[in-house]
This record gives C-alpha cells, sequence and structure tokens, in this order.
C-alpha cells in the first residue's frame, strides 16, 4: 500500500484575497488557474463564498426615528395596492 504525501497549505483571509483577485484579473478558467497555482479548486470556491458573505450588506437595518411619529402608530405601513399594516407601541 502507497500513501501519498498531501502538500497543505494553510492560507489567511488576507492571502486568500489576494489569490483571488489575481484569479478574478487572470481572465483563466477557475480550473486552469488552480492547477497553475497549485490552489485546490474546492477551497477556492469555499473562500469565494465566505468572502462575498463577508462582504454583502446585512439583510436588515437597524431604524430609529428622529422625532415622536404624530399618529398613535408606532409602525405604519403602506404597500402599493393600499393596504396598512399597523402595530401599536
Amino acid at each position: 500500500m502507497s500513501t501519498k504525501q498531501l502538500n497543505r497549505v494553510r492560507r489567511g483571509e488576507a492571502e486568500w484575497r489576494t489569490i483571488i483577485g489575481r484569479f478574478e484579473q487572470s481572465g483563466k478558467t477557475q480550473l486552469s488557474f488552480c492547477r497553475e497555482t497549485g490552489v485546490s479548486p474546492s477551497t477556492m470556491a469555499l473562500w469565494q463564498r465566505r468572502l462575498r458573505a463577508a462582504s454583502s450588506p446585512a439583510p436588515f437595518v437597524d431604524v430609529t426615528p428622529a422625532m415622536r411619529p404624530a399618529t398613535p402608530w408606532s409602525i405604519e405601513i403602506a404597500f402599493p395596492d393600499g393596504t396598512m399594516a399597523r402595530v401599536r407601541g
């Protein structure tokens, strides 16, 4: 039984940002770029997803009113069809 030694390299976020930037500028396919640089295609795809998720905006934004509303409703949402959703505070 033969054993194959895996040449694993641990890279940090900054290094992955650089590698992915070089890939995007290369104009090559991901598989071709990974073969040339010795990077695992699956690991590169994982880091692309991680970095994309880290740079995307948060799905919710906290909104605080600047002054007390003039209506007794705490929240009032008007939908395009004319429907109103109201919540008392």
